[in-house]
């Protein structure tokens, strides 16, 4: 299983409909924004794109389509020739089958009772997972207490890796059921490919 591979950006966040752009172009996303500096960042790396309008739209969910795209291609993942994710939700014709193949084939991103819900908005629990199979980040020496979160959780020990190991901090409360913005996924996927971003 390939997971920590020489990380390779090149395309990755072109979510479908969306055109190249610089960064401090957006209109949205004004310097002051929190993830102005991470955006910037994968757009150098002509990770990003932005809106057909010229905007970044950093309050807009994530798929799960979306983000297996960036983690898949990020790593280079490939799955076996033989391989068939065959799901309900998630035909072949769907631009996002093959990364999510990809994910699915190296134990990276797992469906549920529902299918694999491509089109569905990734919550930060699962974000949180998704990033600690691909990066294989080092495990937690301290849990740490979240108002909205305890240890029970399927997500906690994710959680806490992505805290220790500072693609996040620590403010009481993590809101693991809500949905990732494309401003929260560009922060920790900055985070996740370069340190210099870590908290």
């Amino acid at each position: 299983m390939k997971k920590m591979a020489t990380l390779v950006l090149a395309s990755v966040l072109a979510f479908s409909t969306m055109v190249p752009a610089s960064a401090a172009s957006f209109p949205d996303v004004p310097e002051a924004n929190f993830a102005y500096n991470e955006i910037n960042y994968l757009v150098s790396l002509g990770a990003i794109s932005g809106m057909p309008d010229g905007t970044y739209a950093p309050s807009m969910p994530v798929t799960r389509a979306e983000a297996s795209k960036v983690i898949s291609e990020a790593l280079q993942l490939e799955a076996d020739a033989s391989y068939q994710l065959n799901v309900g939700d998630l035909p072949t014709t769907h631009w996002g089958y093959t990364s999510m193949k990809n994910l699915s084939y190296n134990q990276i991103l797992f469906g549920d009772t529902r299918g694999m819900r491509p089109n569905d908005p990734i919550s930060r629990a699962e974000l949180a997972a998704m990033l600690n199979r691909a990066f294989d980040f080092a495990p937690p020496t301290k849990f740490w207490e979240f108002a909205d979160l305890n240890a029970s959780h399927w997500a906690y020990h994710d959680i806490n890796q992505m805290l220790a190991n500072g693609l996040t901090t620590e403010s009481g409360t993590f809101r693991p059921a809500a949905n990732v913005t494309r401003a929260e996924f560009a922060v920790f996927t900055a985070r996740a490919l370069d340190d210099q971003f870590k908290k």
